[in-house]
Order: structure tokens, then C-alpha cells, then sequence
């Protein structure tokens, strides 16, 4: 049975995830970065065809070198999650009392 689109990208996935979870050097994480950026950019070109993707391709195409720092640095997580939750209260709260739109209002909760 031939794989799909969403097999590979699970798969490099899985190989991501495993790989971070080993203990490596990061001699190691240098030496596998290009190799997991080689398969994301064969990845995008297999999509290249679908225009309906052009400006999600375009973002991940711009992001090349960024895509797999978390390789580069043991311990680094492959998401965002940590600062995404570290901002949430405060973008809740911004939301809730509408601080942000004069000057004075932002002073006020930077205080």
C-alpha cells in the first residue's frame, strides 16, 4: 500500500521525536539538521502543485533554517507551547479589560 501525503509527514514526525528524545551531542543534532531540512523542502515540493497551499508553503519556505533548531540545542522543545502558555494570561487579560488601546491604558498594566 503506497504511503499518503499524511503517512510522510507523520513519519517524519515520529523520526523527530524519537530523535529528540535520545541522548545525541550536538555535534550530532549539526550533522542531522540538513538531513531533516532535506526532507521537509522534498516535502514541500511534492505539494508545490496545489495552489490552494501557496501562501502555507511560502511561510514554511521562509522558515527553512528555523524549522529544526530544537535539534541543535538538547533539551529544546520542537514547539512553541511553552511560550505561547507563558503569554496566554496576559492576552486574556488585555482582551477582558481593553488596556491596550490609548497610551495611558498600556502604562497602566505595565504597572
Amino acid at each position: 500500500m503506497p504511503k499518503t501525503d499524511n503517512d510522510i509527514i507523520k513519519q517524519l514526525e515520529n523520526e523527530i521525536t524519537m530523535f529528540l528524545e535520545g541522548d545525541f551531542p550536538m555535534e550530532e543534532g549539526i550533522e542531522q539538521k540538513p538531513i531533516f531540512e532535506e526532507r521537509l523542502k522534498d516535502l514541500v515540493r511534492g505539494f508545490g502543485e496545489f495552489e490552494e497551499l501557496g501562501g502555507a508553503l511560502t511561510y514554511i519556505r521562509n522558515g527553512f533554517s528555523s524549522w529544526y533548531t530544537c535539534i541543535l540545542y538538547p533539551g529544546m522543545e520542537p514547539t512553541n507551547n511553552l511560550g505561547e502558555q507563558a503569554t496566554r494570561e496576559h492576552v486574556i487579560l488585555k482582551k477582558m479589560i481593553g488596556c491596550f488601546r490609548s497610551e495611558g491604558g498600556a502604562k497602566n498594566y505595565q504597572y
